[in-house]
């Protein structure tokens, strides 16, 4: 038979070091609670991402039917070489010549305005509907006359004709500048 040890002998045994097993035990629940909060921010950052990413822009239906539309101009350089596009603050050689694109969300009224004139249209409507180019079903190619150096060009649409008259609530404009080589 196995004999019990003595109350007196477990005394006398030492005991591990406490304040070293509390030690170990602090830094795995503190690497424990680092991990929650990383992953946790985590999850936070990728749901913020995915709402993001996964939200669709304005839509007619989220504006309303009377909301000025969506607009956006495009420019591209013809000349002696191949079309190009030009983005804001695109150069124009002396031999090019620019088409203008106009592009909006739903059918819309609009007027095309170089600095302080009007470049499109010469007279009546222009409507746009989806996209358009200055000129209509024959593109028109643009160069200001004894004009060189950055241009301002502007394109306001507007929901009605009438909205379009006043330049007020159901408008929106959208700029792009163009920089003209004489």
């Amino acid at each position: 038979m196995t004999e019990i040890p003595s109350l007196e002998a477990l005394r006398q045994v030492t005991p591990p070091p406490v304040s070293a097993v509390h030690a170990r035990v602090r830094q795995q629940a503190a690497h424990r609670r680092r991990l929650a909060v990383a992953s946790a921010a985590l999850a936070v950052a990728a749901g913020l991402l995915i709402a993001v990413v996964v939200r669709p822009g304005p839509t007619t239906r989220d504006r309303g039917l009377g909301a000025a539309p969506l607009v956006a101009l495009e420019a591209v350089a013809e000349g002696t070489g191949a079309p190009r596009a030009l983005g804001s603050e695109g150069a124009v050689a002396p031999d090019e010549r620019v088409v203008f694109l106009a592009r909006t969300d739903r059918p819309a009224w609009a007027v095309l305005r170089e600095q302080d004139r009007v470049v499109w249209p010469t007279s009546g409507d222009w409507q746009v509907d989806g996209e358009a180019v200055v000129g209509g079903e024959i593109p028109l190619s643009w160069r200001p006359d004894g004009r060189s150096g950055p241009l301002r060009y502007e394109l306001l649409a507007c929901s009605s004709p009438e909205a379009l008259a006043s330049g007020g609530p159901g408008c929106a404009t959208t700029t792009l500048t163009l920089r003209w080589s004489p």
